[in-house]
């Protein structure tokens, strides 16, 4: 499908169908130094783009769009994506580097209430905004998306998935999706999938639903611009393996001083059902931006058993499996200092404390970072 867009645009541009194309391009690297509290551990040297996120990615994108009298406005993405997962010394260069084509798709727009995209991507908008924000990819992913604008503030979304293994009609997994915006009070959206590949008991039906009251004029004034909460329903059909999740998610920023909380509590049911407690994820972040040069802040968690993570953008993330598994408990603060070094470049120590008791089986109790990072795009 990717090298077909890629020949349908070449040939689309000859023809004088699109006009010029636009080209955008990132790049994210840098060099991340780990140290443990282990004084028999060496120093590790790793590629990181943040403090986040491992390896080296290069990005470059090819824009064209055209129009039609009658028949609205069309057009195609392409991304070329190169990256290095590894430093050298610790590369499986096999497995762990490589350039592909992604985010490659067709859209057309023929009225001001109608798109329609295939390939891979989309439009999105569908997360539930609270603590699990689940999109569950309707109008985004790889397949068919149709959205549908039908009235001011009402966004409705189907899609057809087809990046899968098998790709015949019983085998389809189908996502519908509505979001509803009143302006300065609240947005609400639902979402669910149905995939026919699966079982029942194997996470056949999946639904999610969140309300954000964060444009609600009286909250934006003092600071607040997320006071989300939203329901997740795994595997609602079958009784086995299904589990019923509830997440919240604050924002608040004033000044120089920015915090994000965050949460999850899993109530399990049917065979899967509670361990004797509830499954539960806390966390919160901080940020404080000293000057134009430094910036400081810190994360602390908290984890009960078996939660998926929740990934808070440039969190200094910690590794959950450091906490022991399933049914374990640990609470984690890591704090950074960051200096930007003119708008590209960042410097800076990131700590990271494991404060679980007992020490987990990884025997780290802390680690430490410093890393150089560049983020350039045009």
């Amino acid at each position: 499908m990717k090298k077909a867009l890629v020949v349908f645009l070449a040939l689309a541009l000859a023809g004088g169908l699109f006009a010029a194309p636009t080209f955008t391009g990132s790049l994210s690297t840098g060099i991340g130094i780990g140290l443990t509290d282990d004084s028999d551990a060496k120093a590790q040297i790793d590629y990181i783009r943040n403090r986040g996120d491992n390896g080296i990615q290069a990005d470059l994108g090819v824009n064209a769009a055209g129009s039609k009298e009658g028949y609205g406005s069309y057009g195609a993405d392409i991304t070329v994506r190169a990256s290095l997962a590894r430093f050298p010394a610790n590369a499986d260069w096999n497995n762990n580097n490589a350039w592909a084509i992604s985010g490659g798709k067709l859209w057309w727009t023929p009225n001001d209430f109608l798109r329609v995209d295939i390939g891979d991507g989309g439009p999105g908008g569908m997360g539930t905004m609270g603590g699990f924000d689940r999109s569950q990819d309707v109008l985004g992913g790889q397949g068919l998306k149709v959205k549908i604008t039908p009235i001011t503030g009402l966004t409705l979304g189907v899609n057809a998935f087809y990046g899968r293994a098998v790709k015949t009609p019983d085998t389809m997994k189908y996502g519908f999706g509505a979001k509803y915006a009143v302006a300065n009070v609240l947005t609400a959206v639902a979402n669910v999938t149905y995939d026919l590949a699966q079982t029942v008991d194997a996470k056949k039906f999946n639904f999610a639903a969140g309300v954000d009251l964060g444009a609600l004029s009286a909250l934006k004034a003092i600071g607040f611009t997320k006071i989300a909460v939203d329901f997740v329903s795994d595997n609602g059909l079958g009784a086995n393996n299904s589990d019923i999740g509830i997440g919240e998610a604050i924002n608040f920023a004033t000044g120089a001083l920015s915090l994000s909380f965050g949460a999850r509590q899993l109530i399990f049911t049917g065979t899967d059902a509670a361990p004797g407690y509830i499954p539960m994820r806390f966390q919160l972040g901080a940020t404080y931006k000293v000057s134009d040069i430094v910036s400081v802040g810190a994360e602390g968690r908290f984890l009960l058993g078996n939660v998926p993570s929740l990934n808070f953008r440039n969190a200094g993330e910690i590794n959950d499996a450091a906490f022991g598994g399933k049914d374990s408990k640990g609470v984690g603060v890591s704090p950074y200092v960051q200096f930007n070094v003119g708008p590209t470049i960042q410097v800076g120590y990131n700590l990271q404390m494991n404060m679980s008791d007992p020490t987990p089986a990884t025997g780290k109790k802390a680690s430490h970072l410093i890393y150089a990072t560049v983020n350039v795009g045009f």
